[in-house]
């Protein structure tokens, strides 16, 4: 499944915008967020994205200051979206920024 996953403002003293956009508009999708070790940063993963009524395919979710992220750190993003009896994964790596827009 084709899609465009987005992180904003992705620092250890912000919120983090997580956007995750699908041809799908009643599917589940979840994320997790882990250092390049594959450790998770904090606990309560995965979390559930929320779709954006009207929005075609939007999902989005704010994620409070994380665990143990580091300045210039590349962290793995990792989608599940699961639609009827279809599973799909995505994984970005993103770099915890010290400018931030």
């Amino acid at each position: 499944m084709l899609g465009v996953a987005e992180v904003i403002n992705f620092h250890p003293n912000n919120s983090t915008q997580v956007k995750l956009t699908i041809p799908v508009n009643d599917a589940t999708v979840s994320l997790t967020v882990t250092d390049i070790n594959g450790v998770e940063l904090g606990t309560g993963w995965p979390v559930t994205l929320n779709y954006i009524d009207g929005s075609d395919g939007m999902y989005r979710l704010t994620l409070e200051p994380l665990n143990n992220q580091e300045l210039g750190k590349i962290y793995s993003f990792k989608f599940d979206v699961a639609y009827d009896d279809l599973f799909s994964q995505c994984e970005i790596d993103v770099r915890s920024k010290d400018n931030v827009s």
